[in-house]
């Protein structure tokens, strides 16, 4: 499944669709901002290299979820930083790996199984 979405804009924009949706039955309007990071230019057009596919911020405990896709890692990556006074989680991973990264997200941020 989207094998090709470096490629492929309309499979690139099915990506990003599949995991916002992924993410959303999961959001508190009230308690995150999603998306939080800017990844599309301003016509519109996604920038296209999945860095982030997905951001979220926590108003509540102030805190940024960021997932980014990259071929290159071999297995889910996670750490902790941070911006300015603000945490930020990132998870790194391949497409194969993204539903277990995904729902790594899910359990920990949003209490989710």
């Amino acid at each position: 499944m989207f094998k090709n979405y470096l490629k492929d804009y309309d499979e690139y924009i099915k990506l990003e669709k599949y995991v916002y949706d992924y993410f959303l039955e999961s959001i508190d309007d009230k308690k995150w901002i999603t998306p939080y990071y800017q990844t599309h230019f301003m016509d519109g057009t996604p920038f296209f290299d999945a860095n982030p596919i997905y951001s979220a911020k926590n108003l509540e405990e102030n805190y940024i979820i960021k997932l980014i896709i990259d071929e290159n890692s071999q297995k889910i990556i996670k750490f902790k930083s941070n911006i300015d006074s603000t945490k930020l989680y990132t998870y790194i991973c391949n497409i194969k790996k993204l539903k277990k990264t995904i729902k790594k997200i899910q359990k920990k941020h949003f209490n989710r199984t």
